[in-house]
């Protein structure tokens, strides 16, 4: 049998807030059966995708008035992290060829370490991403 770990957090979008999402995501990798160096690469992915969710709130001047739900859900097959802002349209704009070069960049690196990725995006109801890793066999 392996290891657990369920943590929901509620954070407002802005920088200085991010540190307890970043703990959290943390907690979890350290309960994790990853090694080292992937804990960092899913550690990175999951940063990525808050920075850009808080990029996004500055440009539109929304910073620090919403808020971002963390949930990470890890079990003996797969650790699952799902990201949610119900006032930003990032995730929506994902797809859009105007979206800002770093932007691309950071979502490219996204899909280059998680597993699968899954986004959600239903106007003023849910704008979710999750990022789903599967963890090693034993």
């Amino acid at each position: 049998m392996g290891t657990t770990f369920q943590k929901e957090i509620v954070v407002l979008n802005s920088t200085e807030h991010l540190v307890e999402a970043r703990q959290a995501v943390s907690a979890a990798l350290e309960a994790s059966p990853f090694n080292p160096s992937e804990r960092r690469l899913v550690a990175v992915a999951v940063d990525e995708a808050l920075s850009n969710l808080v990029r996004n709130a500055k440009q539109e001047g929304r910073e620090g008035h919403t808020e971002i739900r963390l949930s990470i859900d890890l079990n003996p097959v797969r650790l699952s992290i799902l990201v949610t802002d119900d006032r930003n349209d990032f995730y929506r704009e994902a797809v859009d060829e105007t979206l800002a070069r770093d932007q691309k960049l950071g979502l490219v690196l996204i899909r280059q370490i998680m597993d699968e990725i899954q986004y959600v995006y239903r106007r003023g109801i849910e704008n979710t991403q999750q990022m789903v890793k599967f963890t090693p066999s034993e």
